[in-house]
């Protein structure tokens, strides 16, 4: 059903029993996620205009008790986005910007895929253009005052997708890329990506006229900044429960994070786990070495965040170990064990392993004399008598594997045919096999400090000189269940480390 929600139902024990709808219908459950978004608290803005809103087409002042509910329980904080003008496709001369093609073979998501369902010929092209640094530096500090978004410096925006206001403040350049993103196949609709902005509507007609390209644009939806309120995601589990009120769980940027991505790795985690309490299973647990999700949901819940969280490979410590191309090795299994692939997936993965074991073995077996080798790859630069099987080969910049495929067996060939994903992990795994033993052996201390538990009823005052009392404070929000999540929250201490583990005995 669709229905607006007015706030969530919590017992005298604390735990959370269902929701109440605007209607004043309640419904009862033994677990609820909540998924916000910009809508908790949220206002709009445009120039110095404001209004209750999530988005500019919906009102959030439905949420208000729920707000009200909310802040009462947990700490939280105000986090601002935007979003930049909409354009009308057909008011653009697309002849004055770069035409930028896309891949030439897409690359589904899922690995149960080889292919997506699109013909590369009919993916809607994007267009780049520019827009002179100067000339928006000047528009907006004559703006500046007419801007309440921009006005407001203690509610954070996205360090990574900044507006033009930002960028004017941050980057010393002679000019911001903007990209033409048709919003769909079928719209007419067009999404200035670098032209996010808050400034009046006025000021924005000018900023767009600015754009190669965009000298006659009609904007048919002008840019926003929303202002929202977040949780401090240091009071949830790594299960995306709250710790304080059992059977609630959050998702999305009521965490503190942003991005479609980010929001969707939450719900799939918070949705798994309310489940999971209403059929009695066990939960769904994912850590910073088996996944990006993990390691987002290790972030925010222990570190917390001060500004919209963005997730990255680069704060993966395992990144060469969590690649796309070996996600169903890493996940199928967990996602079995728990009900949520099915067996016909899960076949999928198996089969996949044994392929993929068959194939590590005959690159690592089949071996040849370097002059043979040079015989095959004439550009190959290697000694002539020294003898070097596939999986070396792999490793020289410019060898493909297709180039060797004459070397497989027939039925190896035909699976690399079948699944041509495949070849990718392969190559990754022959290219980084020394720095992915490195990361094993780092896995291995991990999940030693993760098997390390923590109490979560510890009283973390009479930790005394050993910690400073912000890191009390950040101790008890995060109330860390291991010794590696307790590692990783600024400015703790060996000796602190020590206190907690005999606490914890």
């Amino acid at each position: 059903m669709e229905a607006d929600v007015d706030d969530i139902l919590i017992s005298d024990s604390n735990s959370c029993t269902g929701i109440k709808l605007s209607s004043g219908v309640m419904i009862t459950a033994n677990a609820t996620v909540i998924a916000t978004g910009t809508f908790l608290g949220g206002v709009i803005y445009t120039g110095l205009r404001s209004r209750s809103a999530g988005r500019i087409e919906d009102t959030s002042k439905h949420q208000s008790s729920l707000a009200s509910t909310i802040k009462h329980h947990f700490v939280t904080g105000r986090l601002k986005t935007g979003s930049p003008p909409r354009l009308l496709s057909s008011s653009l001369a697309l002849s004055k910007c770069v035409l930028v093609f896309n891949d030439a073979i897409p690359e589904p998501f899922s690995f149960i895929s080889n292919k997506v369902w699109l013909r590369p010929e009919h993916q809607t092209p994007n267009y780049h253009t520019i827009i002179n640094a100067e000339d928006c530096k000047d528009l907006v500090e004559s703006t500046r005052d007419f801007n309440y978004h921009v006005k407001a410096d203690l509610v954070f925006a996205p360090r990574y997708c900044p507006s033009v206001e930002s960028k004017v403040e941050r980057f010393n350049t002679s000019n911001f890329a903007v990209w033409l993103e048709p919003e769909g196949l079928c719209s007419e609709l067009v999404y200035p990506n670098g032209l996010t902005c808050t400034m009046p509507e006025y000021a924005q007609e000018r900023l767009v006229r600015m754009v190669p390209g965009l000298e006659a644009a009609e904007i048919v939806q002008y840019g926003y900044g929303v202002h929202y309120d977040f949780v401090d995601p240091r009071q949830l589990n790594t299960t995306l429960e709250t710790k304080s009120i059992s059977g609630l769980f959050l998702a999305g940027q009521i965490n503190g994070t942003t991005g479609y991505e980010e929001a969707a790795g939450q719900g799939l985690v918070a949705g798994a786990n309310a489940a999971a309490i209403a059929l009695n299973l066990k939960p769904l647990l994912v850590d910073r070495f088996s996944s990006y999700i993990g390691v987002m949901i290790d972030d925010i819940t222990t570190v917390g965040v001060v500004e919209p969280y963005r997730m990255f490979t680069s704060r993966a410590e395992l990144r060469l170990f969590l690649r796309p191309d070996n996600a169903d090795n890493r996940l199928s299994k967990i996602g079995f064990d728990l009900g949520l692939v099915d067996s016909h997936r899960n076949q999928l993965h198996l089969d996949d392993e044994e392929v993929v074991d068959e194939l590590k073995d005959f690159v690592t077996s089949y071996k040849e004399k370097g002059s043979y080798w040079k015989s095959v790859l004439p550009f190959l630069n290697i000694d002539s008598n020294r003898t070097l099987a596939i999986k070396q080969l792999l490793t020289i910049p410019g060898v493909e594997m297709s180039q060797l495929y004459s070397h497989f067996p027939p039925h190896l060939l035909k699976s690399l045919n079948n699944r041509p994903l495949l070849a990718n992990r392969l190559m990754a795994d022959a290219l980084y096999e020394s720095s992915l033993e490195r990361q094993r052996k780092s896995i291995e201390t991990m999940l030693t400090d993760s098997e390390v538990r923590l109490k979560t009823n510890i009283n973390y005052s009479t930790l005394g000189r050993a910690v400073t009392p912000s890191t009390i404070e950040a101790l008890k929000l995060a109330k860390p269940e291991s010794l590696m999540a307790a590692k990783r929250i600024p400015g703790i201490s060996t000796s602190a480390l020590v206190q907690l583990m005999q606490l914890s005995r």
